[in-house]
Protein backbone atom coordinates (compact mmCIF):
# COMPACT_ATOMS: atom_id res chain seq x y z
CA UNK A 1 0.00 0.00 0.00
CA UNK A 2 2.54 2.79 0.67
CA UNK A 3 4.23 1.38 -2.89
CA UNK A 4 1.37 2.05 -4.26
CA UNK A 5 0.47 5.39 -2.51
CA UNK A 6 4.22 6.30 -3.20
CA UNK A 7 3.93 5.45 -7.20
CA UNK A 8 0.46 7.48 -7.53
CA UNK A 9 2.08 10.48 -5.50
CA UNK A 10 4.91 10.20 -8.70
CA UNK A 11 2.51 9.68 -10.90
CA UNK A 12 0.64 13.27 -10.21
CA UNK A 13 3.70 14.62 -9.57
CA UNK A 14 5.16 14.07 -13.53
CA UNK A 15 1.97 13.80 -15.07
CA UNK A 16 0.83 17.30 -16.52
CA UNK A 17 -2.37 18.78 -15.69
CA UNK A 18 -4.95 18.83 -17.46
CA UNK A 19 -6.67 21.87 -15.70
CA UNK A 20 -3.88 24.52 -16.79
CA UNK A 21 -4.83 26.55 -19.24
CA UNK A 22 -2.17 27.34 -22.41
CA UNK A 23 -1.55 30.67 -21.17
CA UNK A 24 -0.35 29.20 -17.73
CA UNK A 25 1.46 26.91 -19.57
CA UNK A 26 3.21 29.30 -21.33
CA UNK A 27 4.01 31.50 -17.98
CA UNK A 28 5.56 28.85 -16.53
CA UNK A 29 8.38 28.57 -19.33
CA UNK A 30 10.92 30.49 -20.09
CA UNK A 31 10.66 32.62 -23.75
CA UNK A 32 13.55 33.05 -26.12
CA UNK A 33 14.82 35.99 -24.37
CA UNK A 34 15.07 33.64 -21.59
CA UNK A 35 12.48 36.05 -19.55
CA UNK A 36 9.22 33.86 -18.55
CA UNK A 37 6.13 35.52 -20.75
CA UNK A 38 4.45 37.33 -17.78
CA UNK A 39 8.01 39.04 -17.29
CA UNK A 40 7.96 39.87 -20.75
CA UNK A 41 4.27 41.63 -20.63
CA UNK A 42 5.78 43.75 -17.50
CA UNK A 43 8.79 44.87 -19.43
CA UNK A 44 6.25 45.75 -22.51
CA UNK A 45 4.28 47.60 -20.78
CA UNK A 46 6.50 49.04 -18.41
CA UNK A 47 8.28 50.20 -21.86
CA UNK A 48 5.01 51.73 -23.17
CA UNK A 49 4.64 53.69 -20.41
CA UNK A 50 7.33 55.28 -20.75
CA UNK A 51 7.44 55.75 -24.32
CA UNK A 52 3.81 57.29 -23.52
CA UNK A 53 5.46 59.47 -21.10
CA UNK A 54 7.81 60.27 -23.48
CA UNK A 55 5.75 61.09 -26.22
CA UNK A 56 3.49 63.38 -23.80
CA UNK A 57 6.71 65.35 -22.84
CA UNK A 58 7.77 66.04 -26.13
CA UNK A 59 3.88 67.12 -26.89
CA UNK A 60 3.84 68.99 -23.74
CA UNK A 61 7.32 70.70 -24.75
CA UNK A 62 5.93 71.53 -28.30
CA UNK A 63 2.66 72.78 -27.07
CA UNK A 64 4.41 75.23 -24.38
CA UNK A 65 6.84 76.61 -27.25
CA UNK A 66 4.08 77.06 -29.49
CA UNK A 67 2.06 78.85 -26.73
CA UNK A 68 5.38 81.26 -26.51
CA UNK A 69 5.58 81.30 -30.49
CA UNK A 70 1.99 82.70 -30.13
CA UNK A 71 2.61 84.93 -27.38
CA UNK A 72 5.79 86.89 -29.34
CA UNK A 73 4.01 87.13 -32.75
CA UNK A 74 0.83 88.54 -30.50
CA UNK A 75 2.96 90.92 -28.65
CA UNK A 76 4.75 91.62 -32.16
CA UNK A 77 1.35 92.68 -33.84
CA UNK A 78 0.01 94.70 -30.67
CA UNK A 79 3.14 96.88 -30.95
CA UNK A 80 3.16 96.95 -34.34
CA UNK A 81 -0.81 98.09 -34.50
CA UNK A 82 0.22 100.60 -31.39
CA UNK A 83 3.44 102.38 -33.37
CA UNK A 84 0.77 102.84 -36.60
CA UNK A 85 -1.47 104.25 -34.32
CA UNK A 86 0.80 106.50 -32.46
CA UNK A 87 1.97 107.54 -36.27
CA UNK A 88 -1.66 108.41 -37.08
CA UNK A 89 -2.07 110.63 -34.27
CA UNK A 90 1.27 112.53 -34.34
CA UNK A 91 -0.11 113.60 -37.79
CA UNK A 92 -3.88 114.00 -36.87
CA UNK A 93 -2.29 116.79 -33.92
CA UNK A 94 0.24 118.00 -36.27
CA UNK A 95 -2.61 118.62 -39.19
CA UNK A 96 -4.87 120.12 -36.35
CA UNK A 97 -3.01 122.60 -35.49
CA UNK A 98 -2.73 123.59 -39.07
CA UNK A 99 -6.09 124.38 -39.63
CA UNK A 100 -6.29 125.84 -35.75
CA UNK A 101 -4.18 128.03 -37.03
CA UNK A 102 -5.70 129.12 -39.87
CA UNK A 103 -8.98 129.45 -38.11
CA UNK A 104 -7.08 131.89 -36.42
CA UNK A 105 -6.03 133.99 -39.25
CA UNK A 106 -9.18 133.53 -41.04
CA UNK A 107 -10.93 134.90 -37.56
CA UNK A 108 -8.66 138.09 -37.47
CA UNK A 109 -9.45 138.72 -41.05
CA UNK A 110 -12.82 138.57 -40.39
CA UNK A 111 -12.46 140.56 -37.20
CA UNK A 112 -10.53 143.41 -39.08
CA UNK A 113 -13.15 143.30 -42.16
CA UNK A 114 -16.17 143.77 -39.70
CA UNK A 115 -14.28 146.48 -37.38
CA UNK A 116 -13.31 148.74 -40.28
CA UNK A 117 -17.23 148.54 -41.52
CA UNK A 118 -18.23 149.12 -38.32
CA UNK A 119 -16.14 152.30 -37.97
CA UNK A 120 -17.34 153.47 -41.18
CA UNK A 121 -21.14 152.75 -40.08
CA UNK A 122 -20.48 154.58 -36.83
CA UNK A 123 -19.42 157.75 -38.70
CA UNK A 124 -21.83 157.77 -41.05
CA UNK A 125 -24.56 157.31 -38.75
CA UNK A 126 -23.56 158.78 -34.99
CA UNK A 127 -21.45 161.73 -36.52
CA UNK A 128 -23.04 162.65 -39.83
CA UNK A 129 -19.70 161.81 -41.66
CA UNK A 130 -19.56 160.85 -45.83
CA UNK A 131 -17.01 160.53 -48.26
CA UNK A 132 -15.59 163.97 -50.08
CA UNK A 133 -16.84 164.94 -53.09
CA UNK A 134 -14.71 166.51 -55.68
CA UNK A 135 -15.54 170.19 -54.63
CA UNK A 136 -14.58 169.75 -51.09
CA UNK A 137 -11.16 168.55 -51.69
CA UNK A 138 -8.57 171.67 -51.87
CA UNK A 139 -4.59 170.76 -52.56
CA UNK A 140 -2.01 172.12 -50.68
CA UNK A 141 1.77 173.00 -52.12
CA UNK A 142 4.04 172.68 -49.59
CA UNK A 143 7.43 174.27 -50.51
CA UNK A 144 10.51 172.74 -48.73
Amino acid sequence: MCKQRLILYHLKKCSPDLRRTAEDKRIDQPGPGGDFPQHQKEKKNKYKKRKNRKVKKVILRFGLIIVCFLIIIINICGYSVVGNLKYDIYYLKKELRQEEIRLDELKAKVDTNSSIREIEEKAKEELNMDYLKKNQIRYIEVEN
